[in-house]
């Protein structure tokens, strides 16, 4: 046994032995090299996997669309060339299809908006409805789509009208070109949509306290009061500070 072992151990010094002798910056026998994979071989994987997941999203099977859909999600900002199918998915015949895709165009922001904000013409309600909770979440991202979340206040579905205001009350300043609107949504038929319009338009800034004014004069006694619950909140907003003199 132990003449085994010497064995072993003289074999072991040789391998050492060559190794230590073999010259500088010889390049070690191709058994003996570990591959590594290149920094950029990761992009061209990931185009061949968003081209097949886009084709995928419109597959007839849902459970093939839903997953099509969470896997683009995944990819995060590398999945911003599925927009446009993304956005198609809003329309999906599965609610979870659609939620889905939703919260990936949310994920992917400012940079879905402008083709997001075309489906706010959508005939289907829901759709509207969808793409305006979207902007919501997205937030002052979604400023580009300005006019377009304006123009649903005066929808005919009261569930888009008030996820329009909703929507409108994350963009904050850049909210301003809806005040009219907003402030003439407080005569909305709906009273949730007229109480949601009154705390939006307070917080748009001090330049919506004109329409709120004219507001006052609406023959609706609670239009009128809801216009005066808004100036009350916008009114620290409009106290000009008192001017100090100069002594010399």
């Amino acid at each position: 046994m132990k003449y085994f072992v010497a064995a072993v151990g003289l074999s072991l010094c040789g391998i050492s032995f060559s190794i230590a002798q073999q010259p500088a910056g010889t390049t070690p026998p191709a058994s003996t090299q570990i591959p590594l994979a290149k920094a950029d071989d990761n992009s061209q994987y990931a185009n061949a996997a968003i081209k097949g997941l886009i084709e995928s999203v419109d597959d007839p099977d849902v459970g093939v669309r839903e997953a099509s859909v969470m896997a683009l999600r995944e990819l995060g900002a590398q999945a911003k060339p599925a927009i446009a199918a993304l956005c198609h998915r809003l329309r999906d015949r599965d609610g979870f299809v659609r939620i889905d895709a939703s919260k990936t165009l949310v994920d992917l922001g400012k940079d879905a908006v402008p083709t997001m904000a075309l489906y706010l013409n959508d005939p289907d309600p829901t759709v509207r409805e969808l793409v305006l909770h979207s902007f919501r979440e997205i937030g002052a991202d979604a400023k580009s789509a300005a006019a377009a979340i304006t123009q649903r206040l005066v929808d005919p579905d009261v569930a888009v009208r008030s996820a329009a205001i909703a929507a409108l009350r994350e963009l904050g300043p850049d909210a301003k070109p809806a005040i009219p609107l907003l402030a003439a949504s407080l005569n909305d038929p709906d009273g949730y949509v007229r109480i949601d319009a009154a705390m939006v338009t307070a917080r748009v800034g001090p330049e919506a306290a004109k329409s709120l004014a004219n507001m006052l004069h609406d023959p609706n006694p609670r239009t009128r009061e809801l216009a005066a619950y808004s100036l009350r909140q916008l009114a620290p907003s409009l106290i000009t500070p008192p001017k100090t003199e100069m002594y010399r």
